[in-house]
């Protein structure tokens, strides 16, 4: 599924840099897609390396591991350039108080921005995603074992329809809170679970098949009824539709060494594409969006390999030494 996660990364920046289908945000539906994946490759992660509950700990330690060493440059990265006026102040760090920008730097905070007033002071506007990765980390081991995930992500499949008819905040809470998106999480875990023996396969498939005819009469009912048609309600029912199929059917296939390395780059493209999209717009105001795209696209894979290479590949080694220490020592 590298390949796959690049593509979701070409995804993310080719709507950041303006790119809709009508009134589907393709970076919002590739974000849905990719907390799938994380569902599977989480509960891949703890049915190998983590199987206890007793190893949260370790589990927490080895995914801040993964995630914070490029997201720490490219924060500083951006950082930098809102803080010396290299480039013009975009509205999306309109408020420079160091507190705000600091709390950047904790990830955490940026999935919750919408309550703590950071909604103009994220120097990654993408980075609330991670936030929401952290949270999604912090919960998932205690869901170990089919009928808890089964229940738990019944309870987030009513979060999320009140999000969806409007009786929550839709935007918040039917995409970037994990009450209303942790059934999306657990549909990727499922499907892992589906690949291993002795599962509750009749279970587990009745979840997933629920979950995609759901997100369809969902779909269905909200062309019906255009008021339902608000941000990001068409996109996150694309991103179920179309990723449900898709990563499920990837799932078996065998990783080749190209989608390895594409994996491997998407990441740090999705972290840095922000601020090359910012420098084109900062110096080509008449850009189109494909301008934007060509633009920034070579450029920010060439930086991704470059932080991969030194910041992300180093920790990785020391990561799967934990793991093994980890393993012998338990």
């Amino acid at each position: 599924m590298g390949l796959l996660r690049c593509l979701l990364a070409v995804l993310v920046m080719a709507s950041h840099a303006g790119w809709r289908l009508g009134d589907v945000n393709p970076g919002v539906s590739a974000v849905v897609i990719f907390f799938m994946i994380s569902g599977y490759v989480m509960t891949a992660l703890l049915h190998v390396h983590y199987t206890r509950l007793s190893a949260m700990g370790a589990f927490l330690l080895d995914r801040c591991a993964r995630l914070f060493p490029q997201f720490l440059f490219y924060t500083l990265l951006a950082g930098c350039c809102v803080r010396s006026g290299l480039l013009p102040q975009p509205f999306w760090v309109a408020d420079t108080s160091w507190l705000k920008f600091l709390g950047n730097f904790l990830m955490l905070p940026n999935g919750f921005y919408m309550f703590l007033g950071m909604d103009r002071a994220l120097v990654l506007p993408q980075s609330w995603t991670l936030g929401l990765e952290l949270c999604f980390y912090a919960v998932f081991p205690l869901l170990i074992g089919g009928r808890r995930k089964l229940f738990a992500g019944a309870l987030s499949v009513l979060v999320f329809i009140a999000a969806w008819s409007g009786h929550l905040a839709t935007d918040v809470y039917g995409y970037r809170l994990l009450p209303g998106t942790l059934f999306i999480f657990l549909s990727g875990s499922a499907m892992y679970d589906l690949r291993k023996a002795g599962q509750p396969a009749v279970l587990l498939h009745a979840f997933l098949l629920a979950v995609w005819l759901g997100a369809g009469a969902l779909y269905i009912a909200m062309r019906l009824h255009p008021y339902l048609a608000v941000p990001n309600n068409p996109s996150v029912l694309v991103g179920i539709l179309v990723g449900l199929p898709l990563v499920y059917g990837l799932s078996g296939r065998p990783e080749t060494a190209f989608s390895r390395y594409a994996g491997d780059l998407s990441y740090g493209l999705y972290l840095n594409h922000f601020l090359g999209l910012w420098i084109v717009q900062a110096w080509l105001t008449g850009a189109t969006v494909l301008d934007r795209v060509v633009l920034v696209l070579l450029p920010a894979l060439a930086m991704s390999a470059a932080t991969y290479r030194l910041l992300e590949r180093p920790v990785l080694r020391r990561r799967r030494r934990w793991r093994a220490q980890y393993e012998r020592s338990h």
